[in-house]
């Protein structure tokens, strides 16, 4: 799923670190989850990008049937690198608390 997102974004002439917010939606959340942060984080620091994207894992189906992920990225492409702003806010559940590779938002 990453994958086929880093293609898509290169032909789009950009990269993943472009990516300022993901979406991911799994069937099976309960089953699926810790995978998903696994694989995220090795995608995430296989790129070198600190701190990492806004990212949500929502329970629930996909667009197909045929599938148990789904991923929606917002990419972003500017002259110049984004400039990454890690927020807080006392009434979000902190990625920290929840997964060490996930960023709420």
């Amino acid at each position: 799923m990453f994958g086929l997102a880093e293609d898509l974004l290169q032909q789009a002439g950009m990269e993943f670190r472009d990516v300022v917010r993901t979406w991911i939606h799994l069937r099976h959340i309960d089953r699926d989850y810790a995978d998903l942060n696994r694989a995220r984080a090795r995608v995430l620091r296989g790129a070198g990008i600190d701190p990492v994207p806004a990212s949500t894992g929502i329970g629930g189906g996909p667009v197909s049937e045929a599938h148990d992920l789904c991923l929606g990225v917002y990419a972003v492409k500017a002259g110049l690198p984004p400039v990454r702003t890690v927020m807080t806010s006392p009434t979000l559940n902190e990625a920290p608390s929840t997964a060490p590779t996930s960023s709420a938002g």
